[in-house]
This record gives structure tokens, sequence and C-alpha cells, in this order.
């Protein structure tokens, strides 16, 4: 069987700081949403949670999605007001 080598963490630090780091992501993808809308901040909310979703998709959706706001936003779709 062939030896590969281990693409792990190399040290103790490397893996506190990856928990640390996913910890802070998650807690930040759950309340800062929450906070936003509580304190009137419900058209930032929109913004921050499309480029959420823009960044868990690949680069190669990131076109055909910013397409379809613009042709979205042309039709009037976003208008506040």
């Amino acid at each position: 069987m062939d030896q590969s080598k281990n693409s792990g963490f190399n040290s103790k630090l490397g893996v506190i700081l990856a928990a640390a780091g996913g910890a802070v992501g998650l807690g930040n993808i759950r309340k800062f949403p929450y906070e936003a809308g509580q304190n009137g901040g419900g058209a930032f909310l929109i913004v921050y949670l499309l480029c959420v979703i823009l960044f868990v998709f690949s680069l190669r959706w990131i076109v055909p999605i910013a397409i379809l706001l613009i042709f979205l936003n042309g039709l009037g779709v976003f208008n506040i007001g």
C-alpha cells in the first residue's frame, strides 16, 4: 500500500487556531444577522446574507448570480420605499 504524506496540521497551534477561527465564523453567521435585524439593519442584512451565500459558492457561480441580481434590479424588485 502506498504511504502518502498526510495533509493535516503540523502543530497543535494550527489545530487550536483553526478551531477558534471556525467557532468565531459560525458565531458571526449565527448571531450577527439577528443583532442587525433587531437594531434596524435589515437592508444591510440582505446584502450581508447575499455575500455569505456568494462566498459559499465557487467563483463559477458568482457571475450568473450577479447577472440575475442586475436583471432583477432593472425590473425594480429591489426598490425600497
